[in-house]
């Protein structure tokens, strides 16, 4: 979250201000000369996730980097979902490539085992059948007997038939809805894994712009709730000036125009140059601090310029704009 913030006491920026004005006046201001004062932007950094914090990565007044880490947060939870997300995605990838490739090894060896009994029967069963038809024809054995033989071949090679069906179903995949099933169970897995990945991340919240920290709000060892801010940056191209003009002047000025900015004793330094980003479309009676026995009723448009240059200047410091 940026807001725009003063860095010093209010009345102690006004009453800077209003010694400034009075200053000019008596000293003879340039026409195109205004008194303003700087104004910082902030960027208020929290994390997403409630928790403890369990170390800090920054001081105040240290500058840091787009993407350099600020705090972070207690992660043992978290790092412990993550752990059991990736062991059910493994599990769920282990089951969906027990499916594919059928009955495990074991189990088709004691199927092909049955098979060869199967066979060894059949063999049996066909040896006797041809023997008590040779009899039979002699008259050394029973018709009944000869039908028993011939029943038995008969059972030996059904038997035999549903043994060689089950092998070849032990070697094939699993039934396509299965195996759907399986895939699905795969992508929850990854789901649930990408989201403890993330979860994790959070846990260390990083510098989206770049600055200085200005102010650290939470210490190792306290709690804090989602979006508290912890870290406040006072970005880098965050400062800008703000000062007020008549109608006729805010009818000449334009967005982009360039102004020069004069610090406090500025007169022996080069003016900073800033570009007009915003100007009031609304007037308003001149604000307290500007007040003069000449200008108390007067309408003036608010106007606030961006500093082109990285300035150390001290947001609430009071500076002349000159146009």
């Amino acid at each position: 979250m940026i807001r725009n913030g003063l860095s010093l006491p209010l009345g102690l920026v006004l009453g800077l201000v209003l010694m400034v004005s009075v200053s000019g006046c008596e000293s003879g201001t340039p026409t195109n000369q205004y008194t303003g004062y700087i104004e910082a932007e902030t960027l208020e950094v929290g994390a997403a996730q409630p928790g403890w914090v369990e170390s800090l990565l920054v001081a105040e007044g240290q500058l840091v980097q787009a993407g350099d880490p600020l705090f972070k947060l207690e992660q043992g939870q978290q790092a412990a979902q993550l752990a059991q997300s990736q062991a059910l995605l493994k599990e769920a990838r282990a089951q969906l490539a027990d499916l594919e490739k059928g009955l495990r090894p074991e189990e088709v060896a004691q199927i092909e085992a049955q098979l060869k009994e199967a066979q060894a029967q059949v063999d049996y069963t066909a040896a006797e059948k041809k023997r008590l038809r040779s009899t039979a024809s002699q008259n050394y054995s029973s018709q009944s007997d000869l039908d028993k033989a011939v029943a038995a071949y008969d059972e030996a090679l059904a038997r035999r038939e549903v043994v060689q069906q089950q092998l070849k179903v032990a070697q094939l995949p699993a039934r396509e809805d299965a195996l759907e099933a399986a895939k699905e169970r795969i992508s929850a897995a990854q789901a649930q894994l990408e989201n403890a990945q993330w979860a994790l991340q959070q846990r260390t919240v990083f510098a989206a712009q770049s600055g200085s920290v200005e102010e650290i709000y939470f210490r190792p060892g306290e709690f804090i709730n989602a979006g508290a801010p912890v870290v406040s940056i006072l970005l880098s191209d965050g400062l800008k000036v703000r000062f007020y003009v008549s109608p006729q002047v805010h009818a000449q000025l334009t967005l982009g125009q360039k102004v020069n900015v004069y610090p406090p004793n500025g007169d022996a330094v080069s003016p900073l140059s800033a570009s007009i980003q915003y100007l009031a479309q609304k007037p308003e009676f001149t604000p307290p601090v500007l007040y003069g026995k000449d200008t108390r009723d007067e309408l003036v448009f608010l106007v606030e310029a961006r500093l082109d240059d990285n300035a150390r200047l001290t947001p609430g410091v009071p500076v002349d704009v000159r146009l």
